[in-house]
């Protein structure tokens, strides 16, 4: 029976070997399990935790967006969520936050676009009117010969071209009879332009460039890193416009209608602004739990968590919504890969579930603030029902003519969307060049490092980072109340390694995960520093712990670490699995949060594990990070505290820039031309680059590790940018505790000055 039990054992642990040698799961043998002292035994078989740890995290947002609408705030009259209070709220989530340049007027174009025709009973013009400095609105107006004092302004979907809409090319003749029948009743009616899905414009002459994202992926990456959005900026050019026709006449009633895409854009335009009367909506009105799945320039930072579109609507207080529940548009993806033009997201638009629709409906009906509950508010099944209750009865008109030259009109009409995208591209840029400014003035300019108040007041700008940049799980540090779960997986003459894992008390069912390096020869009462050592994207921890070679890019830096006698903890980060972790920002953003939510708890729990281990100083909890490790050395650190330094390679960036620029300096390219859509991090660019990022680190110790071929950026930029961080740590009369290291190579650890500033602030080895 004895022999039996032994050899089955060892057939077990044979089976293991096989089984983890055959993946090159580990890098090396997997021996017989044994857990660390004080530890349960490894719970997770032959799983691999990377996968587990992107679907459980995918299990958790799942959880969180379902319920999102039920711990909703919904504006009120008086008190914190005051429809005052909401209302600016959903402007800076849209991005709506930038003055108009005040009360102008629209001028009739006769250069371009369609000149003033003669219709049955009104004159079609081309218009143009200012909206921020240097950006128009631009669109068509439907002047009646006998006006009503009414005026309508329209937003159809994405691609319906306003020349398209009412009748001047093919396309849409079913609204354009309607459109036409408006301003022959008497209505005045302006068709806005709007950006579209083509992606010819998706790129940039200058270096010859091109995507295959939609023109309004396009102008959403750049901008939602600058804290604005393509929905926020139709929103401006439609309010520009109003601001105008207000002043013209303040009395006169303002109509807004949109479909799909302008639908988007109708609702919490309307729900902003109440010189809007009332507003119709087709193909747009849904909960939107589900954006995630739709095209990606949808996403709109916290919408779902703060407003969804029942919320949005309550804004609206005692004026008119009517809601047709007809098709929404079809949209099966972005267009497609061709001649070297990629990196689109992922997303469709596909038709709604009507009795969702109806349950978003009565659910802002419920919503709205007591004594405003007197509008007459109409979800219909079809636009014509929806119209007629906004309008009355319109003349019938039986057919839409055509001018003799609609392809010269449709050119004409494409060139005034590449010029009024243009405009769009280029406010983002000049926000950018701004950006420093805006930044700066968080921390009070320079005068907050000189004025000795630098560790009084820098909690409350890492509390701002974290709750309304990264985005706050809300943990704090503590015991772990559960033991952690592990088992060894290497033994070499310098050091023993386990794989452990640990819950994540604040998201059921996630955890977190990694590798641990403990030295041989630690004496009892003897405490060491540790260096958690973090691998880029795709990476696990075995790339960076790996005794048995040296890896790519990584040189096994954990594992020549623990051969020099710091423990070692190598973290599993979730950016692995290509589309399957990408998407869990798509989720994580309608509800707040981001990939770095979890990220930084995950890590919260491993340094609360760590400060439990007896070997362990945890007053010397060090981080070092390669790529997308380094873009974790830039925000966790930054918002971890008990991290007492870090180190970013082969990232440290004007990271920005990098996010937004159309014309990228140099050889490399920026994230605006690449398929990792998950890049852009809402209002980032106004709030925290990698220079304010260092300064939360600051007054701990910092340094970049860069190489001068290291195409993630170029040495101008980086150098630039870590000026920013050498000042401040000047000022704060520490100037030794920040270095930046220059080496020939390219996106790998070299491992020598940093090793040298290891050495230095952690004082060992001695």
């Amino acid at each position: 029976m004895k022999k039996f039990k032994l050899t089955s054992l060892a057939k077990l642990a044979l089976f293991f070997a096989a089984f983890y040698a055959l993946a090159g799961y580990c890098g090396s043998k997997i021996l017989a399990q044994a857990e660390i002292r004080g530890t349960a035994p490894w719970r997770l078989g032959s799983v691999d935790p990377a996968a587990l740890m992107v679907q459980q995290i995918g299990a958790d947002l799942d959880r969180r967006i379902k319920e999102a609408p039920s711990k909703r705030n919904y504006a009120t009259q008086d008190g914190p969520n005051s429809l005052s209070i909401k209302k600016q709220r959903l402007s800076e989530i849209l991005g709506v936050v930038d003055s108009r340049v005040g009360i102008g007027g629209y001028e009739v174009i006769l250069a371009d676009g369609v000149r003033p025709t003669e219709a049955e009973g009104f004159v079609i013009s081309s218009v143009r009117w200012p909206v921020l400095p240097r950006l128009d609105g631009e669109g068509l107006l439907l002047e009646p010969k006998t006006p009503n004092g009414q005026t309508t302004i329209v937003l159809g979907d994405a691609d319906d071209l306003p020349e398209a809409l009412i009748g001047l090319i093919p396309g849409t003749e079913k609204k354009a009879k309607k459109i036409r029948a408006l301003a022959q009743s008497g209505s005045r009616v302006f068709v806005v332009a709007m950006v579209d899905r083509r992606d010819d414009n998706s790129g940039s002459r200058v270096i010859g460039r091109f995507t295959n994202q939609p023109h309004r992926e396009f102008v959403y990456r750049m901008a939602y890193e600058m804290g604005r959005h393509v929905i926020g900026y139709e929103i401006q050019r439609v309010l520009g416009l109003v601001d105008i026709l207000t002043h013209q006449d303040p009395k006169q009633t303002i109509s807004l209608w949109g479909w799909g895409e302008g639908g988007v854009v109708a609702l919490p335009a309307a729900a902003l602004d109440e010189r809007i009367s009332r507003v119709g909506l087709g193909g747009s009105f849904s909960p939107k739990e589900n954006v995630w799945q739709e095209p990606i320039y949808r996403n709109v930072w916290n919408y779902v968590s703060e407003f969804g579109d029942a919320g949005t609507a309550v804004l609206l207080g005692n004026r008119a919504l009517f809601v047709s529940n007809e098709a929404c548009p079809i949209i099966e993806g972005p267009p497609t890969n061709r001649n070297g033009r990629t990196g689109a997201a992922p997303g469709k638009l596909g038709a709604y579930d009507l009795k969702k629709v109806e349950a978003e409906f009565d659910l802002a009906r419920q919503k709205r603030i007591v004594g405003q509950k007197n509008a007459g508010w109409l979800l219909a099944s079809t636009d014509d029902e929806v119209w007629e209750r906004m309008f009355g009865q319109l003349p019938h008109i039986k057919s839409v003519p055509m001018v003799k030259d609609p392809l010269d009109i449709q050119a004409k009409s494409l060139r005034r969307h590449d010029r009024l995208m243009d405009q769009l591209c280029d406010h983002v840029q000049l926000l950018w060049q701004r950006g420093d400014r805006t930044r700066l003035g968080i921390f009070h300019g320079n005068a907050l490092a000189q004025s000795g108040k630098w560790d009084q007041e820098t909690p409350k700008i890492r509390k701002v980072f974290h709750d309304q940049v990264i985005g706050n799980l809300g943990q704090t540090s503590q015991v772990p109340s559960k033991p952690a779960h592990s088992r060894k997986i290497y033994d070499t003459p310098e050091f023993t390694g386990w794989e452990v894992e640990m819950d994540l008390p604040v998201a059921p069912g996630v955890f977190a995960q990694g590798i641990y390096l403990v030295p041989k020869g630690i004496k009892e009462g003897e405490k060491r520093p540790v260096i958690v050592c973090q691998h880029g994207l795709e990476g696990k921890p075995q790339d960076v712990a790996n005794p048995l070679k040296m890896t790519t890019y990584y040189n096994s830096f954990a594992a020549q670490l623990a051969e020099r006698g710091y423990i070692v903890f190598a973290p599993q980060n979730p950016y692995i699995g290509h589309d399957r972790f990408r998407v869990l920002q798509r989720k994580a953003n309608p509800i707040g949060l981001s990939l770095f939510s979890y990220i930084t708890a995950q890590h919260r729990v491993i340094l609360d594990w760590l400060k439990t281990r007896p070997e362990v100083d945890p007053e010397r909890l060090a981080f070092y990070g390669l790529s997308y490790g380094g873009k974790t050395a830039m925000r966790v650190p930054a918002i971890l505290t008990d991290y007492c330094l870090s180190i970013c390679s082969g990232d440290f960036n004007e990271w920005v820039g990098k996010n937004v620029s159309r014309e990228p300096w140099g050889q490399y390219v920026s994230y605006m031309y690449t398929g990792e859509y998950e890049m852009p991090e809402f209002n980032l660019g106004s709030t925290f680059n990698y220079a304010e990022m260092g300064w939360l680190i600051a007054p701990r110790p910092f340094m970049v590790e860069r190489g001068h071929d290291d195409g993630v950026g170029i040495d101008s930029m980086v150098s630039s940018e870590y000026a920013k961080i050498r000042e401040v740590y000047a000022r704060l009369k520490i100037p030794h505790k920040t270095e930046i290291e220059f080496f020939l190579g390219g996106h790998e650890i070299q491992g020598k000055g940093t090793f040298e500033f290891l050495k230095k602030h952690l004082n060992y080895p001695k």
